[in-house]
């Protein structure tokens, strides 16, 4: 049996996937703050990471989001998705870690953070309009070097018909793409 000092950053490999082994080494620990170091008026502020639990399985984990109460189960890239929790029906996303897949952006306001997290080359494409876009860097990925796709209609830019179709078109080219939605859209994200 293999043993893993740190969680993998690439996918395994045909015939590197072993049974026993804890692939996610590194595991989640909620902070909890004293109330006493808060201010005076956030004293009972709720800890946003009580809403959120992990449980380890080896080659897999499964992250509930308890305000939301949506459940996600993630599972070593390389590996299969183990079958039973796929068949349970109790899993609202399962998804391969880490993804491979590429993020679709939806707000302006989802730039800052990926690109603070080095996730700026996981960016392949914004759904909306362009001009809002002031990241110079993500600019360049769209405007010159094309790796970060353009999902919009600027004939058409308030059919959301339209928009709608134009994403269907993009998932089917990239079936794996994850799309960030916000507080500004209707959809789930």
């Amino acid at each position: 049996v293999i043993a893993i000092e740190t969680n993998l950053l690439t996918c395994l490999e045909d015939g590197q996937f072993e049974i026993g082994v804890d692939y996610f080494p590194d595991k989640y620990i909620p902070t909890k703050y004293d109330p006493i170091f808060l201010p005076a008026n956030q004293a009972n502020l709720d800890d946003t990471t009580d809403y959120l639990e992990i449980d380890y399985f080896g080659y897999y984990k499964i992250v509930k989001n308890n305000f939301h109460n949506k459940s996600y189960l993630l599972y070593q890239c390389g590996a299969e998705p183990p079958q039973e929790e796929v068949n349970s029906g109790r899993h609202d996303l399962i998804l391969p870690v880490p993804h491979k897949g590429g993020l679709a952006i939806t707000q302006t306001p989802q730039i800052p953070p990926l690109e603070l997290l080095g996730l700026r080359e996981e960016i392949i494409a914004y759904i909306g309009d362009p001009q809002w876009v002031s990241s110079p860097c993500l600019r360049h990925r769209m405007d010159v070097d094309g790796s970060v796709e353009i999902v919009f209609d600027p004939e058409d830019p308030w059919n959301n018909d339209r928009t709608n179709e134009l994403i269907a078109e993009f998932l089917q080219r990239n079936p794996e793409a994850l799309i960030f939605t916000g507080p500004f859209s209707d959809g789930e994200g």
